[in-house]
């Protein structure tokens, strides 16, 4: 990930309208962060905001592609790494929800991310990456770990082992026991 937390030449110390754009998007004006997961201006249990400010090298006035009109019913499915938009109201008459359903690889900080979902899960409280809120806590039939009627359904939500015979190596068993 590109980050100016790593700013470490001149160009980039002075305000970004004192250098040109080629200057300022110039690779040996940033550094690639290979240890953090934090991706900028994406806090936790909020949406991430992208914008030509806070990650320029996106250039989303020409990579950022519209979704074309949707009918009820209809279904969209998008790389989870590629950037999309949802609308920030709906003025439609009709209800309308967008169903996140992700697919990452088990990994430690993920396990983090499972333990915690899982715990919201339960709580009937938005997973800890999205908005907090009630969510549907003071609902009567809301989601319970009964709903999730697959073993791969209830290891992905943290609800049930993996099965660490099936891992490839030792360091795949020790991330599955975390899980």
């Amino acid at each position: 990930m590109l980050t100016k937390r790593h700013w470490l030449h001149d160009s980039e110390r002075r305000s970004r309208a004192s250098v040109s754009r080629k200057d300022y998007l110039a690779a040996d004006n940033w550094s690639l962060d290979t240890e953090s997961t934090d991706f900028p201006n994406s806090p936790l249990g909020r949406s991430q905001e992208f914008s030509d400010e806070t990650h320029p090298h996106l250039e989303l006035d020409k990579t950022m592609v519209s979704m074309k009109k949707v009918a009820p019913g209809d279904c969209v499915f998008w790389y989870a790494d590629g950037i999309h938009s949802v609308e920030a109201s709906n003025e439609g008459k009709n209800a309308a929800s967008v169903l996140y359903i992700p697919s990452v690889p088990l990994t430690l900080a993920n396990v983090k991310y499972i333990k915690d979902q899982r715990e919201q899960y339960l709580a009937g409280v938005p997973p800890p990456d999205f908005p907090g809120g009630a969510g549907e806590s003071g609902f009567t039939n809301k989601g319970v770990e009964s709903d999730i009627l697959s073993l791969e359904g209830k290891r992905a939500m943290g609800l049930a082992p993996f099965d660490l015979t099936a891992a490839v190596d030792a360091a795949e068993r020790d991330v599955m026991k975390e899980a």
